[in-house]
């Protein structure tokens, strides 16, 4: 599965946008986990939904194939990573107001 991953990594980092498709329908699990951890904290799911699909964008985009690693564990952090920092800093801005 990780070679395959892979593959369709690399096949979206040269444009291919079939290959975003799949990964993305690869990772709906995943993305499904994050909606309903994060939920409470966005007034709207379609918020969350976009930021989601933002950070796994990202993350296939900036995943480096050269480097040792799942595709799988970085999709994790990089979502994890990236509402967390959603968060903070929406949370901070709250604390100025």
């Amino acid at each position: 599965m990780t070679a395959t991953l892979r593959h369709y990594v690399r096949e979206a980092q040269r444009g291919d946008e079939t290959a975003v498709e799949i990964l993305f329908d690869q990772f709906r699990p995943l993305f499904r986990k994050h909606l309903g951890q994060y939920a409470r904290h966005y007034r709207y799911s379609e918020d969350l939904q976009s930021s989601i699909h933002s950070a796994a964008f990202l993350c296939i985009m900036d995943f480096d194939l050269e480097k040792p690693g799942t595709v799988q564990q970085a999709m994790q952090m990089s979502i994890h990573n990236f509402l967390d920092c959603l968060l903070y800093t929406s949370d901070a801005a709250d604390d100025l107001t």
